[in-house]
């Protein structure tokens, strides 16, 4: 599936149906549509972060907190995290 509107609607609406309220994100060209839904959204909460590393904290924190979440970006090579 190729970045589009359409699929970014797609990816989104599954996030939601899954019963997903908050998501942590990197902002990517690449998520940029994706973001876009989640902002407008008043059920979501999106939490931009500058790190990777800071986008597994606050998964971390709310899954701890019983909170379903997901994270949206990229683990790059040159980040330094190693999964």
């Amino acid at each position: 599936m190729s970045v589009s509107y359409e699929s970014s609607k797609v990816v989104f609406q599954g996030i939601k149906d899954a019963g997903i309220r908050s998501l942590s994100a990197l902002p990517e060209t690449w998520l940029g549509l994706l973001l876009q839904q989640a902002e407008k959204d008043p059920d979501v909460r999106l939490i931009q972060v500058a790190r990777e590393e800071e986008a597994i904290g606050i998964a971390a924190g709310a899954y701890f907190a019983g909170e379903r979440h997901i994270l949206a970006l990229r683990i790059r090579e040159t980040s330094g995290l190693e999964l």
